[in-house]
């Protein structure tokens, strides 16, 4: 039975880009089959912003088993919407155990009705390689995933399921405070190479928790998320976290990540 489904709200959070390339293919499929798709950026958006009719998408990636503090918060402040349809769609390089079924649990709380849960592999993030083969056919194999389950949802053939308890207690301690509190000291490892930096300002610009600031060389605060689009974007590879440079990989660009519409922008 295929799920009614005419417009799709699609509030997205993409660190080095994984998400939103999955985004952009599941898009691209509502989009041929003749549905309206807008995108926002989540950490541009607040709950005002949900609408009251159409369809509900949530992109995130998975970080520490569940996900980042501005996209947990941003989930917690979801208005109470009863009948909504929602689906969610994360990225991730191995597993989670603290988002999937806790989120559906939340939503169906405030009054949604969930269509479907999806987990996607993609490239990690943390491990500094460069683009190559296998990094493209994983992100093929990603696309090809997305893609499908697109094509799931509007035939009605998607699951959100829930495995009560476990998933809960991993939800409570990867959203925990005292874990991103730690987290967010991994900006003392981040260093600047001086001689490479072009003071562009990319980086403040790129980063969703305001953290950055330009004196004149990128200074980091200590609410770093550890999402990666600093040292993933930068033009000049003027960043390295521990020592280590991590090399683009994938196609997506700071425009288009910057472009995305969000409600403060008049298009």
């Amino acid at each position: 039975m295929k799920n009614k489904i005419e417009k799709i709200d699609f509030f997205v959070f993409t660190g080095t880009g994984n998400t939103l390339l999955v985004v952009n293919a599941m898009s691209g499929i509502f989009r041929s089959e003749g549905i309206d798709v807008q995108l926002h950026r989540i950490e541009k958006s607040t709950p005002e912003d949900i609408p009251g009719s159409g369809t509900l998408g949530l992109a995130f990636p998975v970080a520490a088993q569940a996900t980042f503090p501005l996209v947990t918060n941003f989930l917690k402040s979801l208005p109470k919407i009863e009948g909504k349809k929602v689906f969610m769609v994360d990225t991730l390089a191995t597993f989670s155990g603290a988002i999937v079924g806790p989120l559906k649990k939340m939503l169906e709380d405030k009054g949604y009705i969930t269509l479907g849960a999806k987990e996607i592999i993609m490239p990690n993030n943390y491990t500094p390689k460069q683009f190559g083969p296998e990094t493209e056919e994983l992100i093929k194999h990603g696309i090809k995933t997305a893609e499908k389950y697109a094509l799931d949802l509007i035939e009605g053939q998607t699951e959100w399921n829930r495995i009560p308890v476990i998933s809960d207690i991993f939800n409570s301690f990867a959203t925990s405070q005292r874990v991103w509190k730690q987290v967010s000291k991994v900006v003392k490892s981040f260093a600047i190479d001086q001689n490479k930096c072009t003071r562009c300002g990319l980086c403040k610009d790129l980063c969703p928790v305001n953290n950055i600031s330009l004196e004149p060389f990128p200074i980091y605060a200590e609410k770093c998320q550890q999402c990666m689009r600093c040292i993933n974007f930068c033009p000049n590879d003027s960043i390295s976290y521990k020592g280590k440079k991590y090399p683009k990989i994938n196609s997506i660009k700071p425009k288009d990540l910057l472009n995305i519409h969000n409600p403060e922008v008049q298009e």
